[in-house]
C-alpha cells in the first residue's frame, strides 16, 4: 500500500479534489497540474471551467484530454 493511501484513501481523496477545486474555480480560472500522471486532476478542473496545463515526464497513459486542458510532455523538476 502506497503511503498516501495509508493516510488517505483514494475516495477521500477524490472528494477532498472536487471541494478544493470548487473553491478555487470561485477565483482562479488557471491551474498548473504538475506530475499530472492520468490527468484526473485535470480533467475535473476544467470540468469547473478552469483552464489547465498538465506536465508529466511520461504519455503512455494519458487519455483523450477535454477542451480547456494543455498537455505538456516533461520534467517539471528540468523545464524553463
Amino acid at each position: 500500500m502506497k503511503y498516501i493511501e495509508r493516510l488517505v484513501p483514494t475516495h477521500d481523496r477524490f472528494e477532498i479534489a472536487h471541494l478544493l477545486l470548487k473553491e478555487l474555480s470561485k477565483d482562479n480560472k488557471t491551474v498548473l497540474d504538475l506530475g499530472a500522471g492520468h490527468c484526473q486532476f485535470s480533467i475535473s478542473a476544467s470540468e469547473f471551467g478552469m483552464q489547465v496545463t498538465a506536465m508529466d515526464a511520461r504519455t503512455v497513459r494519458v487519455p483523450k484530454l477535454p477542451d480547456g486542458v494543455r498537455f505538456v510532455e516533461g520534467n517539471f523538476l528540468e523545464a524553463e
